[in-house]
């Protein structure tokens, strides 16, 4: 499972209300260690063909669900499992959504795609994604397992919070390994700059991403 990160700050909350972050000890600043000396990355879960099948349906729901939040009286469109995206089938999404009538700019590489019109999507537009996203869905991946994130919480701790630190760049302190690994993806902390960056000099966010990855490599 790919665990993408991002280089902002986090915020909790509650019935619609911030909660103030815990207060943590803050790491030092330093070199840190080397990816090599977090040992190898953890295997990821494996669904079996019936798990797999489910998080396909349910995904399909979850899509629903959130179309039906913008469109209360939209009528559920029929659609059919074709394949996943791999390959050919890639651009058998965007053939179905053609064939929808949603007009679409074609990027040079044929990897993607935006919609030609400079407006908003309409409601045809939406429900045509969603028949197509059902037809040729991206493969469900599991959830991530606990040697993973914690595997990523040693990565963020011991090698991304002391590479930004050699720029000067301070971050939130982080909560223990075990509430990371019980929270999350609602922990509320990645290791994110404190404050503006942009008056450091030589640090760009494209320094950032380069020198200071937000996730270890293969994970």
């Amino acid at each position: 499972m790919a665990l993408a990160l991002a280089l902002t700050g986090c915020s909790s909350w509650t019935d619609g209300q911030s909660v103030a972050a815990p207060t943590r000890t803050p790491l030092p600043t330093g070199s840190g260690i080397t990816v090599a000396e977090l040992g190898p990355v953890p295997e990821p879960a494996v669904f079996t063909p019936d798990e797999e099948d489910a998080a396909r349906l349910a995904a399909v729901e979850t899509s629903w669900e959130n179309l039906l939040l913008v469109y209360p009286d939209a009528t559920r469109p029929d659609a059919t499992f074709v394949e996943y995206i791999t390959g050919t089938a890639y651009m058998q999404r965007y053939d179905c959504l053609v064939a929808e009538g949603v007009e679409l700019t074609l990027s040079p590489d044929e990897r993607s795609w935006e919609r030609t019109s400079a407006s908003g999507p309409t409601q045809a537009e939406d429900l045509a994604d969603f028949v197509c996203a059902t037809r040729y869905p991206s493969h469900p991946q599991p959830p991530a397992t606990e040697e993973q994130l914690g595997y990523l919480y040693d990565y963020l701790v011991q090698i991304q919070v002391p590479c930004l630190g050699s720029f000067g760049i301070a971050t939130e302190p982080p909560p223990t390994r075990d509430e990371f690994i019980t929270e999350y993806p609602d922990q509320g902390w990645f290791a994110s700059p404190l404050g503006d960056t942009s008056h450091i000099e030589g640090v760009t966010e494209a320094t950032l991403f380069e020198s200071c990855p937000s996730s270890p490599p293969g994970l």
